[in-house]
Order: C-alpha cells, then structure tokens, then sequence
C-alpha cells in the first residue's frame, strides 16, 4: 500500500502573499485617471470624429501632455539622482515613479485613440518649429551616408584582401645559395 498524499490545503500550509491583493494599486481601477478626449467633449459629439479642427486640437493636447509628461519625468529623475542625499523620500520617489507610468500609460492610450499615435514625433514640434527637410537635403544626407559607409566597406575588403595574401604567402625561410657554393 502507498502512503496518503500530503494535505495541501490552504488552512494547513497558507500561500505567501506578494503585495497583489486588494492593496495593490494596480487592483483598482478607481485610482487611474481617466482619459480627457475631445471626442467626448459635448460640443464635439455631433461633430465629424475625423474633422481637421478635431485632429489640430487633439494635436495640440497630446503635445501639452508630452510636455507635462517630460516635465514630470526629469523631476522623478532628479529624485532618483539624488535619492542618497538628505531629506529625500523613497517612499515618494516610489510614488512618484508609479504616477509617471500612469501618466505614460494615458498620454499612449490618448495617442491610441485619437489617431495622432500613428504620426512622426517630430523634437522642433514642440518648440513650435516644426522644421521637416527638404527633398534635397534629404538626398545630400543620404549621398554623404551612403559615400561613408561605402568607403568604410571598401577599406574593410582591402584589410581583408591583404591579410589573405599574407595567409597565401609561403612563408617557408627562403635559402640564398650563393653562386660559389653551387660550383
């Protein structure tokens, strides 16, 4: 006969707990903020959801929200710079770290929705330049990449070429017989 199997329930051995019960702070859905589109807005509701006024001004959100995103971020990574000095919180850089990805988590889910996530991000669009180049500089740029590694390619066959010439190469001592010593 086998032994009895061990009893596994829960009130004899109890599982560890890993912080994802109702304390977890990702468990309710309460404490995300939700998403401002203006979609949603009643002025825009009987309007055309693929409107140019409605993109410009969805546009124009999202780029308020990335600054405010890029404005929070280098706080939180000053605080992470500096989180050995005194005075500063763990507790609050935590904190803050988890707002910022709540952040992150809207501004993506705007870009999702509003159909401006499918756009170049362009860095002069939010000074207000926007600065695209012209087909010509596009073509120079593209030359002068194309020349660079071209050259750095032919360089690299060269290297190649002549360390197999080397490997070819006999390199057996060669034996000068002088011609008195063939008589």
């Amino acid at each position: 006969m086998f032994p009895a199997p061990p009893n596994f329930s829960a009130a004899v051995h109890p599982m560890p707990s890993f912080g994802f019960g109702p304390a977890s702070p990702f468990s309710n859905a309460a404490n995300v903020p939700q998403a401002q589109f203006l979609s949603q807005d009643p002025l825009h509701q009987g309007g055309d959801p693929n409107s140019p006024e409605l993109f410009k001004s969805n546009v124009q959100l999202l780029q308020q929200q990335v600054l405010d995103l890029q404005e929070f971020a280098r706080r939180v990574l000053a605080k992470i710079q500096n989180a050995y000095q005194t005075g500063s919180s763990p507790a609050t850089t935590e904190a803050d770290i988890a707002t910022l990805k709540q952040m992150l988590g809207l501004v993506t889910e705007t870009m999702r929705q509003s159909g401006v996530g499918a756009l170049p991000v362009l860095h002069g669009a939010m000074s207000g330049a926007t600065a695209v180049p012209s087909e010509a500089q596009l073509l120079a740029g593209t030359t002068q990449n194309l020349r660079t590694v071209y050259n750095r390619l032919q360089r690299a066959q060269d290297s190649a070429a002549v360390a197999a010439n080397l490997l070819a190469m006999d390199h057996a001592p060669v034996r000068v017989v002088s011609q008195a010593a063939q008589k």
